[in-house]
């Protein structure tokens, strides 16, 4: 089954940052959230977009899925960085 939305603490992981950083994006206006407090959901759409803001863009939603379930997307904006793919 397709995952469609996922924590505060998930997309901090996958994002490598805190779940206060996630909070910031959300009040800041940065990602799109559904939820209340501390119950926050990101939508995979949000994640989708926030991707292509830093270059990846070319996955399908069942890609972007399975790709979720195995990797950070941290390590993949870093490693994206050192190949000089994307400017911090």
């Amino acid at each position: 089954m397709e995952k469609t939305f996922y924590s505060t603490s998930e997309v901090a992981d996958l994002f490598g940052v805190s779940r206060v950083t996630i909070y910031r994006w959300v009040k800041g206006g940065k990602i799109q959230s559904f939820g209340l407090g501390k119950n926050l959901k990101i939508p995979l759409f949000e994640i989708k977009r926030l991707l292509q803001d830093f270059g990846i863009s070319d996955l399908s939603y069942d890609d972007l899925n399975g790709f979720l379930e195995n990797h950070s997307i941290g390590e993949i904006i870093q490693e994206m960085g050192k190949e000089g793919k994307h400017d911090p």
